[in-house]
């Protein structure tokens, strides 16, 4: 009896573990002149556009990837120095439509106009490439206030938590 129940349970768990198939979702960024953009700043949103669920950084072909995601609606919001902000349509993640490839996101310069008079401010981004590393400033995103140091870390580009919440 033991044994069927044991037997039963571990193909209840397979089927469930099974059924949960991660999504990927891919896209690449130009600039106005169809070259490559890289290190523009995608983030992953519920669709909602107010949650945060991944970020990441564009690589130097202006590839951006989003790997095991849950199925769900999301937008990705791209953002540039100098660069007009650029949020997606919907992107719906399911079970069998779990493989996203987005069209080329073209980034427009930001519209500039002259002024009479201009206030300097500055704003440490909140994700950072340098030549041997990334920086995440956690105190400059709103989106961190109030979470774990381990929801920090899952958010963070190039961070991947396996099922058993291992980082990696």
């Amino acid at each position: 009896m033991k044994k069927i129940l044991s037997l039963v349970l571990a193909t209840l768990v397979y089927a469930v573990v099974a059924a949960q198939v991660p999504g990927k979702i891919s896209l690449i960024v130009q600039n106005d002149k169809s070259i490559s953009f890289e290190d523009a700043t995608a983030a992953l949103l519920k669709s909602s556009g107010k949650q945060l669920v991944k970020s990441t950084l564009a690589d130097e072909n202006g590839q951006v990837l989003f790997e095991n995601i849950a199925p769900g609606t999301y937008r990705i919001k791209i953002s540039a120095a100098g660069f007009e902000d650029k949020m997606t349509d919907s992107i719906v993640i399911t079970e069998t439509h779990n493989n996203v490839q987005l069209p080329v996101v073209a980034m427009l310069p930001k519209q500039t106009s002259s002024l009479k008079e201009v206030t300097v401010t500055a704003k440490k981004p909140v994700i950072q490439r340098m030549n041997d590393r990334i920086i995440v400033s956690v105190d400059n995103s709103l989106v961190n206030a109030g979470t774990s140091a381990f929801e920090v870390l899952e958010r963070s580009p190039g961070v991947t938590i396996d099922p058993n919440d291992n980082i990696a």
